[in-house]
């Protein structure tokens, strides 16, 4: 994969990942873990395999520039095998959400990706079959939703309760799940966090190798790559401040008659125009909190941005901007976006936001007069606000805002009553024959 790319899209690409290093053993992922990220190597070798009836199946082995984990990272699905480092693994890791933004501004990388899929296909089909074995190095458990993760003991790694547990302790290889930060339990145990940099700054191998203390899990705490390129998490400093929340959907995302290729260029073209109406309004998107949710985008604006920058002329810019958009797409890839503003306190929960505000900007979203008035009329976007949006700026008619446009809406969303008004831009001509 690494390989393909020009030297344009390698730069550009690096600008928005995180340099990680998997120490030895490291699971990346397990078979069965809902997929939002990819990795592509740097160094290193990765193991990939998956569970039949008990017994793992090695289907693979990745290098250096190969990715791994993209394809179910971008349909956001399950992950189908367990990922893990066969040695210490240098790589860059890339969010759905980065990687989505990416590939809008790179599409050839999309054929790149294409060819990949099709190399793996053939090489699994003409390759030799997956060895197994029946001891496994590693055992491997899917999780189906709702089941723990696997919880570290100091002989090695029990799975799924005390019955019929299986174990994996027989090779000083330690299990590491994914989930927290390797430099502080390097510390802890009498290493040091390696960097991926020397002391120049320039690229290159750690100084010294890191040492087996520094590797090993610190007793029934879970570890993970340490990150390298990345500051702490973006909204830490926002806790407590009102900001305004912006929520997106595409309606009918799953319909029938779109493949996978359909949605993943409708989700790429809903981030470039998202991005380009908040430039439009000077709301710096670089700036703002924002989480992949598949069919739709979770945005939080920094605080010290006004709200009715996020209203005008974002709104009919966007509005715009789709107009444009679906004239020149076929029914597969038209988008009809909903969008839902509310303003209100958040709190920093890594990996992202939580906050009463925004389980009340998401009933928003979910309110069924605005699904139904999208649907009958066909509009390009479907626009609510909270009534604290709407009185608050709306009412007051900024810019291109008529607030004789919007119409109240009061309904029960999960339990929740939920009000607010109502907007749809682009609705279709209808012929007066």
């Amino acid at each position: 994969f690494w390989g393909h790319l020009t030297e344009t899209e390698q730069n550009d690409l690096l600008a928005c990942v995180d340099e990680v290093v998997y120490p030895v053993g490291t699971v990346l992922w397990f078979e069965g873990q809902t997929a939002d990220q990819a990795v592509v190597i740097q160094s290193g070798s990765i193991r990939v395999s998956i569970n039949r009836d008990g017994r793992e199946r090695i289907i693979a082995f990745r290098g250096p520039g190969d990715i791994v984990g993209e394809r179910a990272a971008l349909l956001l699905r399950r992950r189908s095998a367990t990922l893990v480092a066969m040695d210490i693994v240098r790589g860059l890791r890339i969010t759905t959400q980065q990687f989505v933004s990416y590939l809008s501004d790179h599409p050839r990388v999309v054929a790149v990706l294409e060819r990949e899929l099709y190399d793996r296909l053939t090489e699994q089909q003409s390759g030799p079959q997956p060895q197994v074995s029946d001891t496994p190095q590693l055992p491997v458990t899917p999780q189906a939703p709702g089941t723990p993760e696997p919880s570290a003991t100091q002989n090695g790694t029990q799975y799924g309760g005390q019955d019929g547990a299986q174990r994996y302790a027989t090779v000083p290889m330690p299990l590491i799940p994914p989930q927290a930060d390797h430099a502080q339990y390097a510390a802890v145990n009498g290493g040091a966090a390696y960097p991926m940099r020397s002391q120049n700054g320039t690229p290159g191998s750690p100084e010294a190798p890191p040492t087996a203390s520094a590797l090993a899990p610190f007793e029934d705490e879970p570890t993970q790559p340490m990150t390298v390129s990345r500051n702490g998490h973006p909204g830490a400093s926002w806790a407590g401040q009102n900001c305004t929340i912006v929520f997106t959907d595409i309606a009918g995302f799953s319909a029938a008659h779109r493949n996978d290729r359909d949605r993943l260029e409708m989700r790429r073209a809903m981030y470039a125009l998202l991005r380009e109406a908040f430039r439009e309004s000077a709301v710096p998107w670089a700036a703002c909190h924002i989480e992949d949710r598949g069919d739709g985008a979770l945005i939080v604006v920094p605080p010290e941005v006004p709200t009715a920058a996020v209203i005008d002329p974002m709104i009919a810019s966007l509005a715009l901007r789709l107009r444009h958009h679906n004239q020149r797409s076929s029914d597969a890839v038209r988008i009809q976006l909903r969008v839902a503003v509310h303003v209100g306190p958040v709190m920093p929960d890594p990996p992202g936001m939580s906050g009463w505000a925004l389980i009340r900007t998401a009933r928003l979203l979910d309110a069924r007069p605005l699904k139904d008035r999208l649907a009958a009329t066909g509009a390009d976007l479907g626009f609510i606000a909270s009534t604290f949006v709407y009185e608050s700026v709306i009412a007051h008619g900024p810019g291109y805002v008529n607030p004789a446009e919007y119409e109240p809406i009061s309904c029960t969303v999960k339990k929740l009553k939920t009000e607010g008004w109502i907007h749809l831009r682009g609705v279709p001509a209808r012929s007066a024959i």
